[in-house]
């Protein structure tokens, strides 16, 4: 499975990138409200209530200093392992931006949190590499097995499963405190073979028509253009979440020229640099969404036009293409994958 070429979308930075890009003057409005209550709530110790605020300003703006609050958020609410990946992946965005102090507050705490984080080792018996291993019903790698995971304390919901067999299903009761646990899945049991029925006797089939040979020379052209099409949304994509991450980067660079940073109360206040930046972060924003669209349409048409003209190289495809999850420390989505 690893050896094969993967063609993977991933749903969340795609949805992240487009959210950025097609931000309106409502979404920003509902972010500024939402980043407000949040802080205040913050500053009030109510983590449990700022928390959910803080990440729903994330969505529908996505700023640099709001992923940092709801770092700390999240850390002060006991959930270390979350905290500390948001710490990670705002230190790399704000050494992306050149944005010193902020980088550096990032990489101070998440190495903090990393003292304390508690972590969790699954390992399988042999003959299920292949089952399926979910956390709080969210699906996890294959490929983690093994690896000491760092999980957020309290009750986890592990469930273990695989074709043939009956599912496994353990709570896992995780301390606030350094430390691995390890968990050693059992042997699956197999599942109850229904009853056999017996088959009505089928009535004698009348003579078939002949067939038309057009339908084969139709499966050629169509698997040819599915893959065409297919082709066609790969680039699509790759050009919409190249455009997409400049988007975001040009917007969060805007801010140091912008608003408070200047001493302007109006936020929308900017320096001759800060306005030529939001101009270029509108383009960029432009470009990604056109990027995004043509790759949706080339994907969409690509798979349809594969499953749909039969023949040889689509039944390939078919056994070989799959879809799978993709998992992210604030976001979840689909991968398109397969062997070409």
């Amino acid at each position: 499975m690893f050896g094969r070429s993967l063609l993977s979308f991933a749903a969340a930075l795609t949805c992240s990138q487009l959210a950025l890009a097609q931000e309106s003057a409502a979404d920003k409005a509902a972010a500024d409200a939402l980043f407000d209550d949040g802080r205040r709530l913050m500053a009030d110790k109510k983590w449990d209530e700022a928390c959910p605020k803080l990440a729903e300003s994330l969505k529908l703006s996505q700023r640099l200093g709001t992923l940092l609050n709801l770092a700390t958020c999240h850390a002060e609410q006991g959930k270390t392992a979350s905290a500390w990946a948001e710490f990670n992946e705002a230190a790399a965005i704000a050494k992306r931006e050149k944005s010193k102090e902020r980088e550096k507050l990032a990489k101070k705490s998440a190495e903090k949190l990393e003292k304390r984080l508690a972590r969790v080792r699954f390992t399988l018996p042999k003959g299920l590499e292949g089952a399926t291993l979910e956390i709080d019903g969210t699906a996890i790698s294959a490929g983690v097995l093994g690896t000491a995971l760092p999980i957020d304390p309290g009750t986890r919901d592990v469930k273990v499963s695989a074709p043939g067999k009956k599912a496994w299903t353990k709570q896992l009761e995780i301390r606030d405190e350094a430390g691995t646990t390890s968990v050693e899945v059992p042997a699956l049991e197999a599942e109850e073979a229904a009853p056999a029925s017996v088959p009505e006797k089928a009535p004698r089939p009348e003579k078939a028509p002949a067939s038309d040979p057009a339908p084969k020379a139709r499966s050629s052209g169509g698997s040819t253009l599915g893959w065409v099409a297919l082709g066609v949304g790969v680039v699509g994509v790759g050009v919409g979440s190249y455009f997409g991450l400049r988007t975001f980067s040009k917007k969060s660079e805007s801010e140091d020229h912008c608003g408070e940073a200047i001493g302007q109360s109006d936020s929308n206040r900017c320096t001759q640099k800060g306005l030529d930046l939001r101009d270029e972060a509108k383009s960029a924003a432009t470009f990604s969404t056109i990027g995004f669209a043509v790759g949706a349409v080339g994907v969409g048409a690509g798979v349809v036009l594969l499953l749909s003209s039969g023949g040889s190289a689509p039944e390939k495809a078919a056994r070989h293409t799959q879809i799978v999850p993709v998992i992210g420390p604030r976001a979840g989505g689909l991968a398109l994958s397969g062997a070409f």
